[in-house]
């Protein structure tokens, strides 16, 4: 939907999560605050931030990419039982 996001580190594990080019990571209450205050002064960066999260989500997460991981998992299964 191309919005900004700002997450924790462990909210982002697994995922193609670059702080400060497609995510805004903090971990503490106050870096949390700071990242969105940021955010909400500065329209461009916010388009910029969103804008790069959802290119990311399009490249990484789609669903042919998910299918293809999760049939070749299960092939790989499959062929260990035999």
């Amino acid at each position: 939907m191309n919005k900004p996001v700002v997450s924790t580190l462990r909210g982002c594990l697994g995922l193609e999560a670059v702080d400060g080019r497609n995510v805004f990571l903090a971990d503490t209450p106050e870096e949390f605050a700071s990242r969105v205050i940021l955010l909400l002064k500065d329209p461009e960066l916010r388009s910029n931030l969103g804008i790069n999260a959802r290119k990311t989500v399009e490249a990484k997460c789609n669903w042919d990419q998910v299918v293809s991981k999760y049939i070749n998992l299960y092939n790989r299964l499959l062929d260990r039982r035999a």
